[in-house]
């Protein structure tokens, strides 16, 4: 003969479980404690074994034998006169008026169904990785709405004094840290979630009450306070989530609150995933440009940088040329002395000139000048340094034909003619970089 012995018995949820040889073999029944004797009398009497109750009389009944004693031949009860013919509402088995219990199934006759209890809700906390990407897709938002109210303002003059106090890119961070924090407080204190998180399937919930929402105060807490606290130790606080039970983090914990899992409209976060998308797409894309047009300024800045340098040796080169006296009623050897020096010197300011003037076309070429001010002013030192290359050259030819002259010659006379032609134009150079000058 088996030995069956009760294994499980819930009074609330009329749970029953019998084990049989050590293995658990069994179901679930919704009968209440009363029902037990009427079963384990048919488990005796039909299947011939004998139920051990190790706690509370309870109905056990295995897989394999439950269609066994659910079709058990078990004699009603004989009817009196005025009885009532009833059926079980189990088995459908007749049964007396007098008979509580099904003599069949041992199942309360007539018995009400059972209340279907309310579901107790199971808190699921969000994933790390559905945080971050909930996160990254709110900054993108955000990010886009930072841009075009930073845009706004600068073109109605109302950023002028921190522009000048702050400088433009911490101004434009300052925008973006204000449209941020106000985007996440006001969309999860009144929605209790945010775009990029409903499309997570997460949202902000108290920590203490599961029924509950955080308030407005709670959530600016949350965002100011204690995300400060969560990055300022090297972003430990953020980390907290990884190893805290409910992935709270050190903002969470601060102000009582807990990122879940919850249900979402699959409509709504189709629609909103395509947004999401968009905007991260956009702001790539913006910080691409942003990122080209740093580049771009930075090439600007240094070659301005340079081109005034490369400007300051070629004036000082030239500068070094002047220095030379040009003395005509001294003796020609000692003028020929004076050639070479200038030959030397005007060698030296023609690499600073070719320096110079190669800068200024690729900066002309390349669109490196800052704006259109600072264009026409690379004009006029690109006129104004060609015309000094050319006055060097002609002033290189003049020292040659010094060079090559001697007083004894017979065209010395002719050579004195060519250099002072040569002078009147050199000078007339000097006169026409002169109207450059005032013109500019």
């Amino acid at each position: 003969m088996k030995a069956w012995k009760v294994t499980s018995w819930s009074p609330i949820f009329g749970q029953i479980a019998f084990n049989c040889d050590g293995k658990t073999q069994g179901i679930a029944l919704n009968v209440e404690p009363e029902q037990a004797q009427a079963i384990l009398a048919i488990l005796s009497a039909q299947l011939q074994v004998t139920p051990v109750a190790d706690q509370s009389p309870s109905v056990v009944v295995s897989t394999e034998l439950v269609p066994q004693v659910l079709e058990a031949d078990v004699p009603a009860a004989p009817a009196t006169s005025g009885d009532v013919r009833r059926y079980c509402g189990y088995c459908g088995s007749p049964q007396s008026r007098q008979n509580r219990f099904c003599a069949h199934c041992g199942a309360l006759i007539d018995a009400p169904p059972a209340p279907a209890k309310p579901a107790t809700p199971v808190e699921i906390p969000g994933g790390i990785w559905q945080r971050l990407g909930a996160a990254f897709a709110d900054s993108c938002l955000a990010s886009i709405v930072g841009v075009i109210a930073w845009y706004a303002l600068t073109n109605t003059g109302y950023l002028e004094p921190l522009d000048s106090l702050l400088g433009e890119r911490f101004e434009a961070q300052i925008v973006y840290g204000f449209v941020l924090l106000g985007y996440m407080v006001l969309a999860q204190s009144i929605f209790q979630t945010t775009i990029g998180k409903y499309v997570f399937g997460l949202e902000l919930a108290s920590s203490k009450d599961s029924k509950s929402s955080p308030g407005f105060g709670v959530i600016l807490l949350r965002e100011t306070i204690g995300k400060t606290c969560s990055a300022i130790v090297f972003g430990i606080g953020f980390l907290r989530a990884v190893w805290n039970p409910r992935k709270q983090t050190w903002h969470d914990q601060l102000a009582d609150t807990v990122v879940r899992k919850r249900a979402t409209d699959a409509g709504l976060r189709k629609q909103l995933t395509v947004l999401v998308a968009a905007a991260v797409i956009v702001s790539f894309g913006t910080g691409a440009y942003n990122a080209w047009c740093k580049i771009e300024q930075n090439e600007k800045e240094t070659t301005a940088v340079r081109f005034k340098f490369a400007v300051h040796d070629c004036d000082t080169a030239y500068a070094s040329l002047l220095e030379i006296p040009r003395r005509q009623d001294d003796q020609w050897a000692a003028r020929q002395e004076r050639a070479r020096i200038v030959l030397t010197r005007s060698d030296e300011y023609e690499t600073r000139l070719v320096e110079v003037n190669d800068m200024i076309h690729r900066i002309l070429r390349k669109e490196l000048y800052m704006d259109h001010n600072d264009f026409e002013g690379y004009v006029y030192l690109q006129k104004v340094y060609k015309l000094r290359q050319e006055q060097n050259q002609k002033l290189k030819d003049e020292v040659q034909v010094v060079l090559a002259t001697s007083p004894g010659a017979p065209d010395f006379k002719e050579k004195l003619s060519v250099l002072d032609m040569m002078d009147s134009e050199i000078q007339n150079i000097d006169r026409e970089v002169q109207s450059l000058r005032r013109e500019q």
